[in-house]
């Protein structure tokens, strides 16, 4: 999964860059997941943080905001996410594009 799903988003990337377009990218947000799903979300997380921000234009970590603190693959506003915790990750979101763009 991992690899696909890497794979993935290096296609993703590729395929806009040819474009010559801005890229902004986000984290996977938090879910319900399964101890193996948080795993790979985990592991996702820090290849964008890492290895796919030397790619793009900006990475937005949308968990500082809809994740537990103590489990990033533990949703604070439920596995969606609800009403306010989109509200809260739309906010951040907005706040940061306007600094970047």
């Amino acid at each position: 999964d991992y690899d696909v799903i890497t794979n993935s988003f290096n296609g993703i990337v590729d395929l806009l860059k040819k474009e010559n377009r801005t890229i902004v990218f986000q984290t996977v947000p938090p879910f319900e997941f399964s101890e193996e799903g948080g795993a790979l979300m985990k592991r996702l997380n820090g290849y964008v943080k890492t290895t796919l921000s030397q790619k793009v234009d900006f990475v937005f970590d949308c968990n500082r905001v809809i994740a537990s603190k103590e489990d990033s693959a533990k949703p604070l506003y439920g596995g969606h996410p609800n009403k306010e915790g989109a509200y809260k990750w739309g906010v951040a979101l907005a706040e940061e594009l306007k600094k970047f763009l």
